[in-house]
């Protein structure tokens, strides 16, 4: 019996009652069993021979363990049913060629090339598609925040109807009421703030069994080591995926005309960056700034495509979390800018007024910032989908 040459990890390692195998007698089983573990040791054992010329004695590598197989049919889940539209940098990653270009086992190449180029041709979500779903999700979003906006509403009406039965002064009424009023608010911000990717995994979900069906049915005795390579590939093009409503709204700024306007939401997000300093890595910090400088400068549109490659490059470079920064510092920054860009009239105007006699100072500036939130909410949608911000 060869030995193994790392940790087995026995409590992590695929045992035969992991992997259905319906209809197939005990004895099919152990034969297939068998065939394709001596597959997978043939070729890792060509493998080294072809690297290292002579090997003195063959020591197969531990197989793959569950928690990596999970992990690789959900990173091949984002590959398939992506939750952002894509452009043209992120749909140049190809996962197959990238295979092919770090020697990946045959075995592992011919799966994955039958895999995404024709079996999952039926279920794989298409542009079109994702656009329709994000669309569709974000008016059942509009209708489900009218509802609880009109139930704000309702209760201020409440109070003015307590009001005119004189049984309460008008202060006596905002105190009993205050915190209803904020919680109803929240509420509503909270409808604004739901991110749409959420809406659109629900959509993704009842494929993703499938997907691990497939990953576990067929990747099971690939080398342990084999199985941290693939994960960090993947890992790759999820990244770059991920990049993508950074990008967008970068892209957004870039293409504002007024050059002092665009000047004024970097000017800023520069101040915010500097503000970083000392709160995350400093090598962090500085690509951040690097990403910022670029994007601020007057590009002609013969640098536009030059501009793209080198702004991905270093986003997919940046851990999730930093780019979620900066995101959020280019949101905040740009703030002024996406009301001006808003097709929407006020929230009171779309929706109805709330009589602000009956609300308290604080109560006043949330309603203030939710109408504001509103509208801006509309342009994220189109940033997003990269639907053209024109009128």
């Amino acid at each position: 019996m060869p030995k193994l040459n790392e940790g087995s990890h026995s409590e992590d390692l695929l045992s035969d009652s992991d992997i259905s195998w319906e209809d197939i007698s005990p004895t099919i089983e152990d034969i297939m069993y068998k065939r394709t573990l001596v597959i997978h040791y043939v070729e890792e054992f060509l493998q080294d021979v072809r690297q290292r010329k002579l090997i003195p004695q063959f020591n197969p590598i531990p197989r793959v363990r569950k928690s990596q197989l999970i992990e690789i049919a959900y990173l091949v889940f984002e590959h398939l049913f992506p939750i952002y539209t894509q452009n043209e940098a992120v749909t140049q990653y190809n996962l197959n060629v990238e295979l092919e270009v770090h020697k990946f086992p045959l075995f592992i190449q011919d799966f994955f090339l039958k895999f995404m180029c024709k079996d999952c041709q039926s279920q794989r979500i298409r542009q079109e598609q994702l656009l329709n779903t994000i669309s569709e999700a974000h008016q059942a979003l509009e209708n489900e925040f009218r509802g609880k906006y009109i139930g704000l509403r309702v209760l201020v009406a409440k109070m003015e109807v307590e009001f005119k039965s004189g049984s309460l002064s008008m202060q006596e009424i905002k105190q009993k009421h205050n915190s209803e009023i904020w919680d109803s608010m929240v509420k509503c911000e909270l409808q604004l703030m739901h991110p749409h990717e959420s809406i659109i995994i629900r959509e993704h979900i009842t494929k993703l069994g499938w997907v691990k069906g497939k990953i576990v049915g067929n990747l099971s005795k690939i080398s342990f080591r084999d199985a941290e390579r693939l994960i960090n590939l993947l890992k790759c093009g999820t990244q770059l995926f991920k990049t993508v409503p950074l990008f967008n709204r970068l892209d957004y700024c870039m293409k504002i005309e007024d050059e002092e306007k665009k000047n004024l939401i970097f000017m800023d997000a520069g101040r915010k960056l500097e503000s970083l300093y000392g709160k995350i890595p400093e090598e962090e910090c500085q690509e951040l700034h690097k990403v910022h400088n670029f994007s601020r400068r007057r590009l002609s549109r013969s640098d536009y495509s030059f501009w793209k490659e080198y702004i991905f490059t270093k986003l997919t470079k940046l851990p999730p979390l930093s780019v979620q920064v900066l995101d959020d510092i280019i949101f905040d920054a740009s703030r002024c800018q996406l009301l001006e860009d808003s097709r929407r009239k006020s929230l009171q105007e779309t929706y109805g007024k709330v009589n602000e006699d009956f609300l308290s100072p604080e109560l006043k500036e949330r309603l203030d910032t939710l109408s504001e939130m509103w509208r801006i909410h509309e342009v994220e949608i189109r940033i997003l989908t990269q639907e053209p911000l024109k009128n």
